[in-house]
């Protein structure tokens, strides 16, 4: 038997053995670490990856196992790209780029898939014009296309004629399980430990050290980052700081297609909709469907208690999206999940150091749009446990933004 995660095939025994490996529940003794990483999603094994290179004693306190699926980092797919409307992220994503192609190159696992970019709304849409002038802005090759000019490239969509299409070539999708595990399996060859069902019960902070305390035992290290995901409020009121954290419920689905080879990533592209609602998708990764979603910003989730299955209106309302504008795909629903984002007012990330206590560095905010720079984040994460501070410009990012 053969699993896959993202577009990478594993053998159930490698997977199991890798998994076995990340997974590890066994205690270790009360040694005073370097640094402690609290979540392993793909920022948290991110920054274990770079600490551990960095020669640092590394240990990643994680509530559930490395690949599990109720949080936001593991699926299939996540997209990359370069189209944003503020160059700071054109920035990021070529400096993170090359890095998911070293991992790749390193490792053989596969990583990055490219497939170009289609973003489409009314040819006077703020947001799509605003994407349009930062990739010119920047130096991104790209394409403004009439709605019969992206029928002829791409024949899946089908757009309004008062409509518009940007396409760049430099974006596609991460096979995001993928990533996680193996950013993972690469913090622990370089002497990471990563101990997993060990959700934290408090925090405490000592003149230049930080306590964590799990059910069972406790820690203690001179660095922690915090990259607990849309868990991570619940760990900021420990450490008596209060950010604008909203942890959403969102709902990805994969449809049937009419003829699945024309939603393959050699024929079809990532795509973003600008408009009301702003809807997304992804290539049918290995037979999974069409994926598509809608970038929700609604109210606030519990990420203990939050409904895990999806709302039959919802799929009705995506189903809609997809007949007009996807035919093709119009088709039975195969499979849906759950996943979290967690935004902030901005939608700007948070990266850095808590403001009253220095030894804490924390990640999180990334709002629907931050999987693509994890490799990245977590180089910067660990510049700003190391050293204070880090060659990347992430002023956008900062705690003070919020009265902090």
């Amino acid at each position: 038997m053969r699993l896959t995660c993202g577009g990478h095939r594993v053998h159930s025994g490698g997977l199991a053995a890798i998994l076995s490996r990340l997974n590890d529940h066994a205690g270790w003794g009360q040694v005073m670490d370097d640094v402690i990483v609290l979540g392993a999603g793909v920022m948290g094994s991110a920054a274990a990856y770079h600490l551990a290179r960095a020669g640092q004693r590394v240990r990643v306190l994680e509530q559930y196992a490395v690949d599990h699926t109720l949080g936001s980092s593991v699926d299939a797919s996540r997209i990359f790209r370069y189209a944003y409307d503020h160059p700071a992220y054109v920035a990021l994503a070529r400096a993170a780029y090359p890095l998911w192609q070293a991992l790749q190159d390193e490792t053989g696992a596969h990583l990055m898939q490219y497939t170009g970019a289609l973003d489409f709304g009314r040819a006077d849409m703020e947001s799509l014009l605003a994407f349009r002038q930062t990739l010119t802005e920047t130096g991104v090759a790209h394409d403004w296309l009439t709605p019969a000019e992206v029928a002829q490239r791409f024949p899946q969509f089908h757009l309004d004629d008062d409509m518009m299409g940007l396409y760049h070539a430099e974006a596609g999708y991460l096979a995001a399980a993928t990533c996680v595990i193996t950013l993972a399996q690469q913090a622990q060859q370089h002497g990471a430990v990563i101990q997993t069902g060990a959700r934290v019960i408090d925090i405490q902070l000592g003149a230049d050290s930080v306590t964590v305390r799990i059910e069972s035992e406790s820690f203690s290290a001179a660095r922690l980052v915090l990259t607990a995901g849309s868990w991570t409020p619940q760990l900021l009121g420990a450490l008596d700081l209060n950010l604008p954290l909203v942890p959403t419920r969102q709902q990805v689905l994969y449809f049937e297609t009419q003829d699945l080879r024309q939603f393959e990533p050699e024929r079809f592209p990532v795509y973003i909709t600008h408009g009301d609602f702003w809807y997304y998708g992804l290539p049918s990764v290995d037979g999974s469907g069409l994926k598509t979603a809608v970038h929700n910003k609604l109210g606030a989730v519990n990420p203990d208690t939050m409904k895990r299955t999806v709302d039959a209106e919802h799929v009705e309302q995506v189903r809609a999206f997809v007949r007009r504008y996807l035919p093709l795909a119009d088709g039975p629903l195969r499979s849906s999940r759950t996943c979290l984002y967690t935004m902030t007012p901005d939608e700007h990330f948070i990266v850095d150091r808590h403001p009253t206590a220095p030894q804490i560095v924390i990640g999180a905010g990334f709002s629907g749009h931050g999987f693509k720079f994890g490799i990245l984040i977590g180089q910067i994460l660990a510049d700003l446990a190391l050293t204070g501070s880090t060659p990347h410009d992430i002023s956008l990012f900062q705690v003070t933004r919020f009265g902090a």
